[in-house]
């Protein structure tokens, strides 16, 4: 018998409770299900509340709290999978993770869905660069489907409750990664993306642990984690993991963490290789392993050379499209928080409209003009970059 569908499983969420039978417990029409319905919500009085009332306990100082979902992303080569371990074998020990306390005692689970031996071997790399010879974490090396049926949410609970009972109740569970995870659901699709991360708060709520799912950028790394809005904002934290090239510093910027009241706030790693042996062809076999390190400073931009009239005419054309469309920028190494950018290439069309080129009837002087007018807004773009007004990357510019 086949499993059944998302959108069967959605429709049987949706007429499960009508055909419940009426009930005639009178404790139940107390509370609130007297039509035979669902039962009424839970209810905490205000008055109930005192001064213990706290949020929910955190398994990362500042950073991720059990029973949350956290989305944590990169762009390729970021290091997502060396700070991820990192994090892993630090909450599996209760270890500092880069300078931030860990909750002692319980186990991690690590779902390795995409290359699971390369995470073993940093699981490994991890353990000799620490020293240690026991660490209460599982790798699981299977696929999991949380898009299509509920049958691997269910095998994901069950697996993280047994592995507790034998080594520690978990308290993290590593998603190794969102598009190996959903089989056949779009990353683009709000639909498809709302049952995918109501499956992983399911799997947070029945474990109690936190959940952290890796994800990957788009190709424009400035516009954030690919896909859906629905991973962003479903997310009870969001994690961007970044390669600083110039200083060789791998970041870790909280865009959002709706319990701590943390955004923001960075933490900083710089990556060892460590040897795990020689391969099969007998040459040295190393990974990197994450060691803590200063979180880069914030300096103010430094005066650059004096604009020119054409600069001066091309920042005034930018901050007229600013003000008229511009779109919020994801967070990123360069790209500072709180922005708003424009593309370049509307930044260049409407300064086209704006200084058009010199009118000829010579089709070939026509051409000449165009060329010179296309080179006098990137001597423009050039001369604000380096003054530092504008910061561009990719296909954006914004403000400095």
């Amino acid at each position: 018998m086949n499993e059944p569908t998302a959108r069967e499983i959605e429709e049987a969420r949706e007429t499960f409770w009508d055909r419940l039978p009426l009930s005639d417990d009178p404790l139940l029409a107390a509370n609130g299900q007297q039509d035979g319905h669902r039962p009424a919500l839970r209810v905490i009085h205000a008055d109930e509340l005192d001064g213990d009332v706290q949020g929910p306990p955190q398994v990362i100082e500042d950073l991720i709290c059990k029973g949350e979902v956290c989305d944590f992303y990169g762009p390729s080569h970021s290091g997502k999978t060396t700070m991820a371990v990192h994090m892993a074998v630090c909450a599996a020990l209760g270890r500092p993770f880069l300078g931030r306390r860990t909750r002692p005692g319980g186990s991690v689970v690590y779902i390795a869905s995409e290359a699971w031996a390369n995470v073993a071997m940093h699981v490994r790399g991890a353990k000799i660069a620490l020293g240690v010879d026991h660490l209460p974490l599982a790798i699981v090396p299977d696929p999991i489907d949380l898009f299509d049926g509920l049958a691997d949410t269910a095998r994901v609970v069950d697996t993280v409750k047994r592995f507790g009972k034998r080594s520690g109740t978990v308290k993290m569970i590593m998603v190794d990664t969102l598009a190996r995870s959903c089989g056949n659901g779009d990353e683009n699709s709000t639909h498809d993306m709302g049952i995918v991360m109501r499956n992983l708060t399911t799997i947070a709520e029945a474990t109690g642990a936190a959940v952290v799912v890796l994800h990957h950028t788009g190709k424009d790394s400035t516009r954030g984690a690919r896909g859906s809005s629905v991973i962003y904002s479903n997310a009870d934290a969001e994690i961007v993991c970044e390669h600083d090239e110039r200083l060789d510093v791998r970041t870790l910027t909280v865009n959002k963490q709706r319990n701590l009241g943390t955004s923001g706030m960075k933490l900083a790693a710089r990556f060892h290789r460590v040897e795990l042996g020689v391969d099969e062809w007998g040459k040295p076999q190393t990974v990197s392993v994450a060691v803590d390190a200063k979180v880069p400073d914030e300096r103010e931009p430094e005066r650059g050379p004096r604009l020119t009239s054409n600069a001066t005419n091309a920042l005034a054309v930018f901050d007229e499209l600013l003000a008229e469309r511009g779109e919020p920028l994801a967070v990123t190494s360069i790209t500072p928080p709180g922005r708003k950018g424009v593309r370049v290439d509307d930044w260049r069309q409407r300064y086209f409209y704006k200084f058009r080129p010199e009118p000829s009837d010579d089709a070939k002087q026509a051409t000449r003009n165009h060329d010179a007018k296309r080179k006098e807004f990137s001597r423009a773009r050039d001369l604000l970059v380096a003054a530092k007004h504008i910061g561009t990357s990719g296909e954006w510019a914004w403000r400095m």
